[in-house]
């Protein structure tokens, strides 16, 4: 009994030690990155990085922390910024934000408020760092800026993983879910003038699959998109409601081709939508609707599908302009 104590005190002490040592180790690396930050331009400036966790965490707090970029186009303050991960999983990492935090980009000064703002990543232990997963989640969040402009959602969450048992590497599940989306007045108003939706949007969603031509790496060595599978997609505002679903391929220049089916209820209030942000002039207007109401058979419901050929795009017979590159 009294063997098996040392052997326990012993193995706790070597333990004890190599938390005290890889602790110091992972400080030094943490502000040597920072540094180097420094050396490319970022101003970074904060009162106190500690680490904290023994015997089986390594806690990353920085307090009153704030960075700008080279250019200062772009810059950050918060009251505390934490990195949390166990010390055994090394390649797991939790990061944490406060609920309140303020931006600055290109001039025009923004607040977040987020309940429970944390992101979550996970990477393979190869030579590149190739992403495993990551997600991105938040309970309430505002973000504000000047003239009372803002825009807000009741809860996000944004998932990405490598797919299980992918036929080709590279391929990853990608999953957003926006609850209770608020648009800045202004262009709700613009929407919609007469205030016939809702303030919010419903439950919003996409879930997708992607494969790069190489995998998603830390270093940057990362692949350009080659494949895109929208499994589905779903918008919903009051009684309108946009969903679609299909698959893209992209050229070696970065040029989409494929189809997009969009199904589209109360269709007449997309038209009126599109009107309003100008996306379709007011004199094609009665065009639109005449071809909807055609190809929905009387229905408010219609099905139409959004094609992206020789680098342009079109929906159903109308022809939108160039498609983006990707």
């Amino acid at each position: 009994m009294r063997r098996l104590t040392y052997l326990v005190l012993a193995l706790a002490t070597l333990y004890g030690g190599y938390w005290f040592i890889a602790r110091a180790t992972f400080l030094a690396q943490v502000e040597n990155g920072l540094s180097r930050m420094q050396d490319d331009g970022w101003a970074i400036a904060y009162d106190d990085l500690s680490i904290i966790g023994f015997p089986s965490r390594f806690d990353v707090t920085a307090d009153r922390l704030s960075a700008a970029s080279p250019d200062r186009s772009f810059q950050w303050d918060a009251p505390f910024f934490q990195a949390l991960m166990l010390s055994y999983r090394p390649n797991e990492v939790i990061a944490v934000w406060p609920e309140s935090q303020s931006f600055t980009l290109r001039g025009a000064a923004f607040d977040l408020a987020a309940r429970g703002l944390r992101a979550s990543l996970s990477v393979n232990l190869d030579s590149s760092a190739s992403l495993s997963a990551a997600t991105l989640e938040s309970a309430p969040l505002l973000l504000s800026g000047a003239n009372d402009w803002s825009l807000g959602a009741e809860s996000i969450l944004l998932a990405l993983r490598e797919t299980p048992n992918a036929a080709v590497d590279a391929t990853y599940d990608l999953y957003l879910s926006v609850e209770g989306l608020t648009l800045p007045d202004t262009l709700r108003q613009q929407i919609d003038p007469t205030g016939q939706l809702p303030s919010s949007f419903g439950k919003s969603t996409v879930d997708a699959t992607f494969k790069n031509a190489a995998p998603i790496a830390l270093n940057g060595a990362t692949g350009a998109v080659q494949e895109i599978t929208l499994n589905s997609a779903q918008i919903v505002w009051g009684g309108f409601r946009l969903s679609g679903s299909g698959a893209l391929t992209i050229t070696a220049n970065g040029i989409p081709e494929g189809r997009i089916y969009l199904v589209i209820q109360d269709w007449e209030r997309l038209i009126a939508i599109a009107k309003a942000l100008g996306w379709i002039d007011a004199g094609v207007v009665p065009t639109w609707r005449n071809m909807a109401e055609m190809l929905a058979g009387g229905n408010d419901t219609l099905t139409l599908p959004l094609a992206f050929q020789n680098g342009f795009m079109s929906i159903g017979p109308i022809p939108l302009g160039p498609a983006p590159r990707f």
